[in-house]
């Protein structure tokens, strides 16, 4: 018998016609009498029938093994059907979707991998979740970029580094949760606090050792001495001929009077008065800085000395002392003639204090208050511009579109995937990407 095989299907000729061979004879008889039952004639007809088998053919299909037939069509059988995750395309083999393996798709890729078949090798870091299906990285909080290799940019933290960080006075952010890690001298939750008096250092956990009146700068503990007071740890008392703030001032009294270590006043011997011993009952030729028979009058402005011959050369509007010329300078100014301006990250009285200001902000010498590098406001220069704004005392305003990030400091735009342009407001043409880090 022969079979052909066309689309999964069997087909089977139809068999040969069949002769069975035999006919039916009918017989029938008839009989004439007359009337007088004399004569009988009779008569056999024979009738035969003879049978023709009718043949008819059908063409029979079915499906081969590992198929279903779905009509005249024969369909791909998988047990399970592929569980929903896939197609059939041949008896027991499933096209799994992706992220799907195993002959019934009953099986999910396994860690690291993903996309068809699970062929593909997941490059996710820091702990991000894969897709399965495309092989996305959903990064854990602190990280950014496709790979989630990148951690979020200073200023910002948390999921997908959308959280702005809130720390003050120079108090590191941290990349996943936003605390604070707070710089020697200072505490709190965003760092806001100075520590107590008489503490120190990081989380303000050191105690001050000065004495004698002095204050411990919280951040190093270094002691600033009262007046009259000197040494690491404002333990001694001014050397000889010296008093006031840092045992700068030179003592000036006359005839072996004493002088005071911390206000720089004289304690006269028997036969004189003054505060700098050089009033007598009348003026001598070596009592310097005063005039009148008496002694009661300073030297006029601008001059000092015997007599009050001498001119001042005080700079910087510093002032001269009446008696030996040395010059006082004011705020921000120091040296012999107050000629040289405070050394930068100083400020004050004697250049004597130290500048606060963070993030490359620079300290007016006389005020000490910051004026702040582009991108930084607050007191200190410790506030990042507020969203939005940019610039040199967050003036100017940022023209970024599409969830573009502002570069607090230039105003340059760091675009959202998807985006590109100054101010990321074109879209990026069909088949690319763009993401700026």
């Amino acid at each position: 018998m022969k079979q052909t095989k066309e689309a999964g299907l069997f087909l089977t000729p139809p068999a040969s016609p069949i002769s069975l061979g035999f006919s039916i004879i009918d017989i029938s008889e008839l009989s004439l009498i007359d009337t007088n039952c004399r004569l009988d004639s009779r008569t056999r007809y024979y009738t035969e029938y003879k049978i023709e088998p009718e043949v008819k053919r059908k063409t029979v299909y079915y499906c081969c093994s590992g198929y279903t037939q779905q009509g005249r069509s024969c369909e791909p059988y998988c047990k399970g059907s592929c569980n929903g995750r896939g197609t059939c395309t041949k008896p027991d083999y499933c096209d799994c979707l992706a992220g799907w393996t195993g002959s019934a798709c009953t099986y999910e890729c396994s860690a690291g991998k993903y996309g068809k078949q699970c062929s593909s090798t997941c490059s996710c870091k820091n702990g991000a979740k894969c897709d399965k299906t495309n092989g996305n990285c959903d990064c854990t909080p602190g990280w950014r970029n496709s790979d989630c290799g990148t951690p979020c940019a200073e200023g910002t933290y948390g999921t997908k580094c959308a959280q702005r960080c809130d720390c003050r006075n120079g108090g590191k952010c941290n990349p996943v949760n936003g605390t604070c890690d707070c710089p020697s001298g200072f505490k709190g939750n965003k760092c806001e606090d100075v520590c107590p008096y008489n503490t120190w250092g990081k989380g303000c956990s050191q105690r001050c050792t000065c004495m004698n009146g002095g204050k411990c700068l919280p951040a190093t503990g270094q002691c600033e001495c009262s007046p009259g007071w000197s040494d690491s740890n404002c333990g001694a008392r001014c050397a000889e001929g010296t008093y006031g703030s840092k045992c700068a001032q030179q003592c000036n009294c006359r005839n072996e009077g004493k002088c005071d270590h911390v206000n720089g006043s004289c304690d006269c011997p028997s036969g004189f008065k003054g505060n700098k011993l050089g009033l007598i009952l009348l003026c001598p030729s070596f009592v310097t800085g005063w005039s009148d028979s008496n002694c009661g009058a300073r030297c006029a402005e601008g001059t000092y000395g015997s007599k009050c011959a001498q001119q001042c050369n005080c700079r910087n509007e510093g002032k001269c002392d009446h008696v030996n010329g040395s010059c006082d300078c004011p705020s921000g100014f120091k040296g012999d003639k107050c000629e040289d301006a405070c050394p930068s990250g100083t400020w004050g009285k004697g250049c004597s204090q130290q500048c606060n200001c963070l993030n490359g902000g620079k300290c007016l010498p006389a005020t000490g208050q910051c004026e702040c590098s582009p991108g930084w406001k607050g007191t200190n220069c410790e506030k990042s511009c507020d969203a939005g704004t940019y610039g040199l005392n967050c003036t100017k305003s940022c023209d970024c579109t599409n969830g573009a990030f502002c570069n607090p400091v230039d105003g340059s735009c760091n675009c959202t995937s998807g985006f590109k342009g100054l101010k990321c407001d074109e879209v990026c043409s069909s088949g690319t990407w763009v993401f700026i880090t």
